[in-house]
């Protein structure tokens, strides 16, 4: 199906909102304003991708998430571009059971950038035909997504945003997390306008090694920060590098960072860069739900998950705070650090 493209240029007597950008900041080359938008339409199965139970479970995938929106059937998701970590705000929604409207901030310079990770982001890139032939050959993954089959993870911005979420997650509970983080993209970061609301992003890669005591973090995530962003800027966090790579090989890159061991790195594949065959064997209250629905080794019952095994977690992640009743046994749920998993400290994670 041929994807259409338009923009809406913005009238002449429109402003740049105030408090939209730091001074010197651009979206894709220009300062943003509300009003001036370039849009394109994408083909896309309709039985294959729900937005709204997809956005309903972001924060699964990602606490962090600044893709929900107050309208239905609609993301509003805001990122930092890869390479050139221009921050971009988006706004998704269904225009017919065939076709997906993205709208860009900004003019239309780059759009094919933005939309190709904002598929990305969304899970949009993914065979989910194909996963679904692999689900149904597993009775828990079958009923799972029976229940919603157009949900699809809804996964950080990049694997910069992911890695920085799991340096300023450890040690503290989902909550604290979320604060600090915010707290760190108020202060430092930089804001788009999506939908005539501002969204608050992460500071480019250049601006985090900036970061101040203010952010309430310690120094030593402060510095595990700046050793992430020398990481993004070299081309380590690649997406689609690490999208390339067989999952060990990309888990033992991830792990030589200060502050990223092998829980933050399965997040960091997972999560970030959309790697669709992790299991992360590091997630304790998944291993043990998967323990004890399967009846033998998690790694060994997510075997049969292949090449899908990050989406197949998904759906058991989604699906494990249903306790005793659901499951038949008792998982034994916390909350801590995305809503299923601990988040560690310095050295465990």
């Amino acid at each position: 199906m041929t994807r259409i493209e338009w923009i809406d240029p913005a009238p002449a007597e429109s402003v740049t909102p105030p408090g939209s950008m730091p001074v010197g900041g651009t979206l894709l080359g220009i300062t943003p304003r509300p009003d001036a938008e370039a849009r394109r339409l994408e083909p896309v199965s309709g039985r294959t991708f729900d937005l709204t139970a997809s956005g309903r479970t972001a924060g699964v995938v990602n606490p962090v998430a600044t893709g929900s929106s107050p309208e239905p059937d609609e993301l509003w998701p805001a990122f930092l571009l890869d390479d050139t970590w221009e921050p971009v705000g988006l706004r998704v929604r269904r225009r017919s059971q065939a076709m997906v409207e993205f709208r860009a901030s900004g003019p239309v310079d780059g759009l094919d950038r933005v939309v190709a990770q904002a598929r990305r982001i969304l899970s949009l890139d993914a065979d989910h035909a194909a996963f679904a032939q692999v689900a149904d050959l597993d009775p828990w993954l079958r009923l799972l997504l029976r229940e919603a089959p157009g949900r699809r993870p809804v996964l950080f911005g990049s694997p910069y945003e992911a890695a920085c979420w799991a340096i300023v997650c450890q040690g503290l509970n989902t909550a604290q997390a979320v604060r600090v983080f915010t707290r760190l993209t108020a202060r430092h970061g930089r804001t788009v306008w999506v939908a005539g609301r501002e969204r608050a992003v992460l500071p480019p890669p250049g601006e985090l090694r900036a970061v101040s005591a203010a952010t309430r973090m310690s120094a030593e995530k402060r510095r595990r920060l700046a050793v992430v962003a020398e990481a993004a800027e070299s081309g380590l966090l690649d997406a689609t590098a690490l999208r390339a790579m067989e999952a060990a090989d990309a888990l033992r890159l991830l792990r030589q960072l200060p502050g990223i061991g092998p829980y933050s790195a399965e997040l960091v594949l997972a999560r970030g860069a959309g790697h669709p065959d992790v299991f992360p064997a590091h997630d304790r209250h998944l291993v043990r739900l998967v323990e004890d629905v399967y009846r033998e080794p998690a790694e060994q019952a997510a075997e049969g998950w292949a090449p899908y095994r990050s989406w197949a977690s998904f759906l058991l992640r989604v699906a494990l705070p249903r306790g005793e009743r659901w499951w038949g046994l008792t998982p034994g749920v916390d909350t801590r650090c995305g809503e299923v998993s601990p988040c560690r400290t310095a050295s465990t994670t």
